[in-house]
């Protein structure tokens, strides 16, 4: 049989714990009394975290142009398993991803700027087609980021 070498092992171990799975539970956010953004609890305990998520922005002849760094959750409909879909997280983040890389989310010129409202819909029929019809009631983007300027 063939010894590993210590360092191979390492180095394996290593790409194991920075390999972060697809979906996260996401904490019970803080609440605060008359914020109309708080996110309910319900809505939290209902959800799959996709954190990480880069989308290309390229322009019509598919040149790359910049990248958008998004979280997105998506919230299961009400009457699903959602541990079902959470077990499933890797499915919709590959759909969703594929998707990204073949529409651009831009807005008009402005490789900047995240077209959230089409993003929003388009991610949602994707996550939807992927695992289920119906599987998704809404997709939020928590947290949205911009390489650059472009």
């Amino acid at each position: 049989m063939a010894r590993l070498h210590p360092l191979r092992i390492g180095l394996a171990a290593l790409a194991l714990s920075l390999a972060a799975p697809a979906a996260h539970v996401a904490p019970p956010a803080a609440e605060e009394e008359g914020d109309e953004n708080a996110v309910s609890e319900k809505e939290i305990a209902r959800s799959i975290e996709l954190i990480g998520l880069a989308f290309p922005v390229f322009d019509d002849g598919y040149k790359l142009r910049n990248y958008l760094f998004v979280n997105a959750r998506f919230v299961v409909a009400d009457g699903k398993d959602t541990w079902e879909f959470r077990e499933q997280a890797h499915i919709v983040r590959d759909a969703v991803l594929r998707h990204a890389h073949k529409h651009s989310f831009h807005v008009g010129d402005d490789y900047a700027a995240f077209d959230i409202e089409r993003a929003t819909k388009e991610c949602l029929e994707v996550g939807n087609r992927s695992v289920g019809e119906n599987a998704f009631a809404s997709v939020t983007f928590t947290q949205i980021a911009v390489q650059s300027g472009a």
